[in-house]
């Protein structure tokens, strides 16, 4: 007798077939991609397929749900190995990548209403106005599936069109912009107004003038008017103030002589049209005596004889 062996090897490895296509899948805001993500990457993982002539290969891979790259927000990229072994431990490797993106833009609240100052005197609405304006503007808020959003704004205290006075309109666009770089806009309105009055000042006392032959006060007299018409003043939190007064040289009352009282009023105006008024009084008197003149000469009669000076007289 004599014996040989006959030895049966498997030294092929098997064949591998790695998912066909990089699996893409959109950040949400757990950074886990959703339940159905996840469903998905089992569902690709599940599509590797392995063949071997001798046995039937186990396929295992690297898959780790925390392995991704640092991307943008909570995205990254992830290399998957899969490795097919047959039952004689012969193995063969294939790769495939999982790429987890942020496409979807922020979403982004504006101030819900138009923000209505009042102006002041400097235009700028003041200490608390500005507090008002920083305060509605910090009230635009982001959201982001995948990252926080800041929030941007393109406000400029320079940036008003050009009103009444110091007033205007400003529309501000808010921006938010996640850590990918998708953004989102909405705008708001600042308005600024002038609905106050401006402060009007008349002159402080009554004017008191003497009347004169002519019943004008002569010269001086209506140079004093002036003056006196010219005292009122006015000022306006917003813009300047103009003062007009109604004053006619013809509109004295009817007192003694050419004497008699007038009311002037005086009025300011701002310019968005506010107005504000006052009055003050001008009083023409006739505080002179007459002038007289006697005959120039004594009279001198001669008695006659009915004692009464003649007809003549």
């Amino acid at each position: 007798t004599c014996t040989a062996v006959i030895e049966i090897i498997d030294t092929t490895p098997p064949l591998i077939t790695c998912p066909p296509d990089t699996l893409t899948l959109e950040c949400d805001a757990d950074g886990d991609f959703t339940t159905n993500g996840n469903a998905l990457i089992a569902a690709w993982i599940a599509s590797t397929t392995a063949s071997d002539q001798c046995s039937t290969p186990v396929i295992t891979n690297s898959y780790n749900p925390s392995g991704y790259s640092n991307g943008c927000g909570a995205t990254g990229v992830q290399i998957v190995t899969f490795t097919a072994t047959d039952a004689c431990n012969n193995t063969n490797t294939c790769t495939a990548v999982i790429e987890i993106l942020d496409t979807i833009d922020p979403t982004i609240s504006c101030p819900s209403d138009t923000l209505t100052l009042e102006c002041d005197a400097d235009g700028d609405f003041s200490a608390a106005g500005n507090m008002l304006i920083a305060n509605w503007l910090a009230s635009a808020t982001a959201t982001d599936a995948c990252s926080g959003a800041g929030v941007t704004n393109t406000y400029n205290p320079m940036g008003y069109s050009n009103g009444c006075g110091a007033t205007g309109l400003q529309t501000v666009t808010f921006t938010a912009t996640d850590s990918c770089g998708n953004t989102s806009t909405c705008q708001a309105v600042i308005e600024i107004l002038d609905t106050v009055d401006p402060t009007i000042t008349c002159p402080a006392d009554t004017l008191t003038l003497e009347c004169d032959a002519d019943g004008d006060f002569t010269i001086m007299g209506n140079q004093l008017i002036a003056n006196w018409l010219g005292t009122a003043t006015a000022t306006d939190a917003c813009s300047g103030a103009g003062v007009t007064n109604n004053y006619s040289p013809t509109g004295f009352s009817n007192g003694c002589g050419a004497t008699g009282l007038q009311t002037v009023t005086f009025t300011a105006t701002d310019s968005c049209g506010n107005t504000s008024t006052c009055q003050a009084v001008i009083e023409i008197l006739d505080t002179i005596d007459p002038t007289i003149t006697c005959p120039a000469d004594t009279l001198t009669l001669e008695c006659d004889a009915d004692g009464d000076f003649t007809s003549s007289r």
